[in-house]
């Protein structure tokens, strides 16, 4: 379970910075890491500063690291109607003991509609969903991975489910985000 709480918030004409402190809680709520967060939202893009640290099962550090990444946002309201397709590419640098990792993105969009989703915030009746395929590569290490993505927005609210699918020639693995409150919604 992820906590994500917005430490401040500046406006600036077409720029916004927020500052966040996330933690994770695994199984046997376990606390498995935790980070502070500098996200800038401009120009249509998403610049995101990671800077955190994992955790071990009694509590003890086992990795510090920095992440920093550019992230493509959504298109403009006016382009999120059934249909619409884009390509957006990202890129993801990470600093861990002192080794730097690159990996990019190239990923192909599409919003199939509006669809109800449920989570354990709620049902939204008019929740925009978006299908994507996405591949990461890290050129120096070699590696690259595929995955499927379907991804639930509200709007004034943002990203309320993604289910992502990663595929390799063996299997695939899923794992499933889903929004369990936020103090954006009112009481129920």
């Amino acid at each position: 379970q992820k906590t994500v709480r917005v430490q401040s918030l500046k406006i600036e004409a077409e720029r916004e910075t927020a500052t966040l402190e996330q933690s994770v809680i695994g199984p046997g709520s376990v606390a498995m890491g935790r980070a502070r967060v500098r996200a800038v939202c401009a120009g249509g893009g998403i610049e995101v500063d990671v800077e955190g640290v994992a955790e071990g099962k009694e509590g003890g550090a086992t990795a510090r690291g920095r992440v920093s990444a550019k992230l493509p946002g959504l298109p403009p309201a006016d382009k999120l109607v059934a249909g619409h397709e884009w390509v957006s590419h990202s890129r993801i640098e990470t600093v861990e003991q002192g080794h730097l990792s690159v990996t990019e993105g190239l990923r192909k969009n599409r919003v199939a509609g509006y669809d109800t989703v449920t989570t354990p915030a709620g049902t939204f009746p008019r929740a925009l969903k978006i299908l994507a395929q996405e591949t990461l590569r890290q050129k120096k290490e070699g590696r690259e991975a595929r995955q499927e993505l379907v991804e639930w927005y509200v709007r004034d609210l943002g990203l309320v489910k993604r289910e992502t699918r990663i595929l390799s020639e063996t299997s695939a693995v899923t794992s499933t985000e889903v929004l369990i409150s936020s103090n954006l919604l009112p009481e129920r």
